[in-house]
């Protein structure tokens, strides 16, 4: 084990973490992604509130990453069109 704190946002979590690029995501049933660095030091890179319940395991696929909440569905990152 490298390190093990609470990744705060306020919630509890009921998905998976996912690790993307070195970083550690991860939603909390308030709908709040917390953004870990996946390294030997425990830093949050960020917290995303996504205003709606969310328990569920974000997914990567092409590029971009989807996160589902009680009532919708997200879609961040990819090529720009």
């Amino acid at each position: 084990m490298i390190w093990q704190k609470r990744a705060g946002g306020g919630g509890n979590f009921h998905g998976s973490p996912v690790c993307v690029d070195g970083r550690l995501f991860c939603a909390d049933d308030k709908g709040t992604v917390v953004v870990l660095s996946a390294s030997e030091k425990f830093e949050v890179l960020g917290k995303n509130e996504l205003a709606d319940t969310c328990r569920s395991t974000p997914a990567v696929s092409g590029g971009r990453m989807y996160v589902r909440t009680e009532s919708r569905l997200f879609s961040v990152g990819g090529k720009k069109e």
